[in-house]
């Protein structure tokens, strides 16, 4: 379940679907790459020496997002040099975003074939483009001061997950003990789906999920770290293939940032601490037409979950 970038595929289709408009056409880049620039406004450009602060999304052939920058705890940023040379063969990022506005967005098309490495990773598709958003123009000192009060928050944050794993550690027996009661548990539920006795609440993007036991903590925010258990089990025939409590210690991610399958993003998102719930997940913000481990392709999954704690 675990991928590094987070999804974001609106604000990609909305840039996407003005690039389709814009009234320059497509451009060449100095190493060949086609791109195009949508003026979304009337910001300066980035000055010599300043630093551009943008956000990226790779996009594939089917429109979904396969990586992103939106939720890096710092969004990437360049020192402006407009003499600076294109490497051949790379996407020429820094290039495009040198003719940009403050406030512009651009998409950079660029085949797979260009690939010097990595390549296998996008087997089967053609083209791959590079949806950029330009933020903001910083100096030098506000790109420093910027990157002190990082290095505080994740000092901090690091401190904090030091004394959360020492509880995660501690409820590793607890939970180790609990696995023939969450099979049994499991398998009686998944009749009932059979037997269509499950009231499901519908979530987003055809999600679905049923309250075993609601909590009474707060909803996780954006970003923040989720602890949980779970049992993962196959709707089409309720074959488990992963659980927490078979080790015993318990999952931890960071909601939204798409370290996870997106339903599990999406579910999670609906749940208060405490809360003990069973989603149903289908296959396209599940694996889609990848198999991973026991899941086959096109498998749509349910996954019993315990929303243990989130800060």
């Amino acid at each position: 379940m675990k991928s590094r970038y987070i999804l974001q595929l609106a604000i990609c289709a909305t840039a996407l679907t003005m690039a389709c408009e814009s009234d320059s056409g497509p451009l060449m880049s100095s190493n060949g790459f086609e791109y195009e620039i949508i003026n979304s406004g009337d910001g300066p450009k980035c000055k010599e020496g300043d630093y551009a602060v943008f956000n990226i999304d790779l996009i594939d052939d089917k429109g979904e997002v396969i990586q992103s920058t939106k939720g890096y705890p710092q969004p990437p940023s360049y020192e402006v040099d407009r003499d600076k040379p294109t490497p051949a063969g790379a996407p020429p990022i820094e290039e495009v975003v040198n003719h940009m506005n403050v406030g512009d967005s651009a998409v950079i098309y660029f085949p797979v074939d260009s690939m010097k490495q990595n390549k296998e990773q996008f087997a089967g598709m053609k083209t791959l483009r590079y949806c950029i958003k330009l933020g903001e123009s910083k100096t030098q000192e506000q790109i420093d001061e910027d990157r002190r009060i990082l290095a505080e928050e994740m000092t901090a944050k690091q401190e904090k997950m030091r004394e959360k794993m020492t509880e995660i550690n501690a409820r590793i027996p607890v939970n180790k003990a609990r696995l023939p009661e969450i099979e049994t548990m499991s398998a009686a539920f998944y009749d009932d789906i059979q037997d269509e006795n499950v009231e499901w609440r519908d979530g987003p993007s055809g999600l679905k999920y049923y309250i075993h036991e609601e909590g009474t903590g707060p909803i996780p925010e954006d970003g923040a770290s989720v602890v949980a258990n779970y049992y993962g089990y196959l709707a089409s025939d309720g074959e488990m293939f992963d659980t927490s409590f078979r080790g015993g210690r318990e999952f931890t991610f960071s909601l939204g940032r798409r370290e996870v399958i997106s339903g599990w993003d999406l579910g999670f998102a609906l749940l208060k601490k405490g809360t003990k719930a069973t989603f149903y997940i289908p296959s396209d913000i599940a694996y889609g037409d990848r198999a991973n481990g026991g899941i086959p392709p096109n498998s749509d999954l349910i996954f019993y979950v315990e929303l243990v704690d989130t800060f």
